[in-house]
């Protein structure tokens, strides 16, 4: 986005931009009272376009001169008597002093000791204007508010650094804060889209109002190679009470509210809305998750099909989670959000087939090795089904089936990286929906047609994976881009790609490794083990699934970004933000599954196949796995602390020590425990990788609990506590009406709203959660979610 003014000095851009600026200027004179400008990158004021840069690009021929030659339209009339009058090309400083009146001031900021020299030149003895060398992104906190009541502040930097795009937003922010009266004015050429896009999400999320987007587009070519502005410009006008309505600057420029928001830190808004959306996605897929295990607990019970079905669904599940929720996310969204930030679409969109194409020559690949050798595979993976050989053939079968989901998916998860690369997470947390659909459908319709019911669930979950795959490809090319998959080259590109997402396989799943750890352990425990842990971690995972996901997901562009544009302390306050949303839903839920675990259970899944035995069982695994849900969480969030800064080998090295400790764990509780071992073992395992992944943040001075969290984290224990101790009574009571078929679901309900209520009033009482606040936080997002920004892009020529 390079845009040296003297280089382009009366260019169109030029021309577009300085009748902008003299309009918004002639509107706040209308009024009596005197107003101040603050331009925050100047330039030397005045630009011979007959020698220097702008003679060499002659890009003025095609702009100011061609509107002298012409009859001037009354809406440029005003900009172009004053480039007739005031010699040479005037640049923004002087059109600001031109149009000040008695009583106004003009403050210009310019960091480059030449200009800021020529600048002083031009205003010579000029009471009214001040000349600043300084930066302008700093003179935003250190000018403002001015003593006059209202202004305008321009923001036109070179755009020489990519930060620049983030540098921009976050000026909006803090001059408003500043300044609520004034009007704002940001200055941006199109190079690319993808970085006016990115800028402008960014302005979305400070959390910016009434916004205006008003571009000049002559045509849309994206000449990453030579560099140069390929034809667009636009300025971004900002009101806030001024007296000005740059929403009536063009007929073509259209008017976007991006909400309301405080004075927040570390892109909190856009953060939430992301969490907001992939949480409600999961959170749907999570209950059609759990119509299906409910079926599958009336079909199959416990018994030996349901846990060959479970384990040989395990393995490509594996690869799902460690690539849509984990290590693949964590490589290739940092690096393709930078690539779109800096070097625009094309870039990104060619990184992205490159690693489309290398991706899916190797899992293909890979694919036909697992096929040719399941047996083998699942050996290592469920070893105690090999005392039982009609078991472990039908688990080998349906491994099979299952297996081709792993490429399939993994491709799903490199489109939903770049969706959300690009800020948009709803198709791809939508994906998992059509799973769920695609499994139910194939169980009710095939479960006459196969040999049982597990093979329908696996044939179903192969054909999920086609499914998923075309909803996200149709999702992409909805946003514009094009992936096309060159031959597999492995350029530096690409193996940097591998390198980082190597390492991160386990250092972001290492959750899910300890699961698998879970699923050995319990093959070899008495027969239904595998199928009771199952079930139990399916209800463990709504509330994982839907926090941990979502904030991981949603933390990981947001931090990249922050760390990209070098502004720690907000990175700082990202982090801790993430915290504690998280942490202020897993106590909760996780304090509910300890008391409410067997009724849980039971009306979930207690039917058909699915005796009460099994549900004493799991209903015992799922309280040792709730004693690890809030750090289950707070791990997807730390780690997405080192993979922003690009280190994928600190967490793996974590990981691997908290494997070995899970695995040494699940063999000393084997034996005593049972089926609480797994579930407890990893607990304690993801509590340890909490620890070290905290210790060693701190230690490099990216992580420190701040004030917030501090303050907010004993509050929200409390009133977890409080909700338990008005459950328990409540559970005792509704006991009888758990076994009783018409009435289970009620009694649930009555179960799960009461520990709601009694947390939403705890929650408040303890000052934990600002109910009012938090609603009318939600009702402001979804006001913006409502109306985006619409960016017009009007003809010319």
């Amino acid at each position: 986005m390079n845009y040296r003014h003297a280089f382009h000095a009366g260019n169109f851009g030029d021309c577009f931009k300085h009748a902008l600026l003299v309009w918004l200027l002639r509107a706040l004179a209308r009024k009596p009272a005197p107003f101040f400008v603050l331009d925050t990158h100047a330039g030397i004021g005045r630009y011979d376009l007959q020698s220097g840069p702008a003679q060499r690009t002659r890009e003025w021929c095609a702009g100011i001169l061609r509107l002298l030659e012409r009859p001037p339209s009354p809406a440029l009339a005003d900009y172009l008597g004053l480039v007739q009058t005031l010699g040479l090309y005037p640049g923004s400083p002087v059109f600001s002093r031109a149009m000040l009146r008695e009583g106004d001031r003009l403050a210009c900021c310019e960091l480059h000791p030449e200009e800021a020299a020529a600048l002083r030149a031009n205003f010579c003895g000029d009471r009214q204007v001040g000349v600043h060398v300084r930066d302008g992104f700093a003179a935003l906190g250190a000018l403002l508010p001015p003593p006059e009541k209202r202004g305008l502040v321009l923001i036109d930097p070179p755009y020489e650094d990519p930060g620049d795009i983030f540098r921009v937003a976050e000026g909006l922010r803090l001059a408003h804060t500043r300044f609520p009266a004034g009007v704002l004015a940001a200055w941006y050429p199109i190079k690319h889209r993808a970085p006016v896009r990115t800028l402008l999400d960014a302005v979305r999320a400070g959390g910016l109002r009434d916004v205006v987007a008003a571009e000049l587009v002559l045509r849309e070519p994206i000449d990453a190679e030579r560099g140069r502005l390929a034809g667009g410009v636009a300025a971004l006008p900002v009101r806030h009470g001024g007296a000005a309505d740059p929403g009536r600057a063009s007929a073509a420029a259209r008017r976007g509210r991006a909400g309301r928001g405080g004075e927040t830190l570390g892109g909190g808004a856009g953060m939430i809305r992301g969490i907001l959306t992939i949480g409600g996605w999961t959170m749907a897929s999570r209950i059609l998750g759990f119509v299906r295990d409910i079926l599958i607990a009336a079909l199959l019970g416990a018994g030996p099909v349901a846990d060959a079905f479970f384990v040989a669904n395990r393995l490509p599940n594996l690869f799902r989670r460690l690539f849509g929720e984990g290590a693949f996310n964590a490589a290739f969204v940092p690096s393709f959000a930078g690539l779109l930030a800096t070097d625009g679409q094309e870039a990104a969109q060619a990184f992205a087939g490159q690693a489309a194409s290398v991706l899916a020559f190797w899992l293909f690949g890979l694919t036909v090795l697992a096929e040719i050798f399941m047996p083998q595979v699942m050996t290592v993976l469920a070893p105690g089904f090999l005392q039982n050989p009609q078991k472990f053939q039908l688990t080998v079968t349906l491994s099979r089936i299952t297996f081709p989901y792993m490429p399939l998916i993994c491709l799903a998860a490199l489109l939903s990286g770049l969706l959300n690369g690009m800020n948009r997470f709803a198709a791809a947390a939508a994906a998992p929906v059509v799973y769920n659909l695609t499994s139910i459908g194939f169980m009710l319709g095939l479960l006459h047609v196969l040999p049982t019911a597990g093979h329908a669930l696996a044939w179903g979950v192969s054909a999920s994976g086609v499914l998923q795959l075309l909803l996200l490809v149709w999702a992409v090319r909805r946003t514009g881009m094009r992936l096309h998959l060159p031959r597999p080259r492995l350029n530096p590109a690409m193996r940097k790609l591998l390198r980082r997402m190597g390492p991160g396989l386990l250092g972001a799943g290492v959750t899910q490794l300890n699961l698998s750890v879970d699923v050995i352990i319990g093959s070899l425990l008495p027969a239904g083990t595998v199928s009771i842990l199952y079930y139990a971690d399916r209800v463990n995972q709504l509330p994982l699934g839907t926090i941990g996901a979502a904030v991981g997901t949603a933390l990981l562009p947001t931090l990249s970004r922050e760390v990209l544009s070098d502004r720690p302390e907000t990175a700082l306050a990202t982090m801790n933000r993430a915290l504690e949303y998280a942490l202020l839903l897993t106590l909760p839920a996780a304090v509910a599954l300890l008391v409410a675990a067997h009724p849980i259970i039971a009306v979930l899944f207690q039917r058909g196949a699915f005796h009460a035995h099994a549900v004493n069982f799991s209903a015992q695994a799922l309280q040792a796995y709730a004693t690890g849900l809030p750090a289950f969480v707070m791990v997807k969030a730390l780690v997405a602390g080192f993979f922003a800064r690009g280190d994928m080998g600190t967490p793996v090295k974590v990981g691997v020590g908290c494997v070995a400790l899970n695995l040494g764990l699940n063999l000393v509780f084997m034996a005593p425990l049972q089926h609480l071992g797994p579930p407890l073992a990893s607990s304690l395992a993801s509590w340890a990788n909490v620890a070290g992944l905290t210790i060693l943040l701190a230690r490099r001075g990216n992580f420190a609990v701040d004030a917030a969290l501090r303050r907010s984290v004993p509050r929200v224990a409390a009133a977890a506590l409080a909700m338990a101790a008005v459950l328990w009574p409540i559970e005792a009571g509704l006991r009888p009406s758990f076994a009783q078929p018409g009435a289970r679901w009620i009694a649930l309900a009555v179960l799960v709203g009461s520990g709601l209520a009694a947390y939403g009033v705890a929650a408040q009482m303890f000052g934990a959660l600002d109910v009012r606040a938090s609603l009318a936080s939600l009702h402001t997002g979804l006001k913006r979610r409502r109306s985006q920004f619409r960016r017009p892009t009007p003809r010319a020529g």
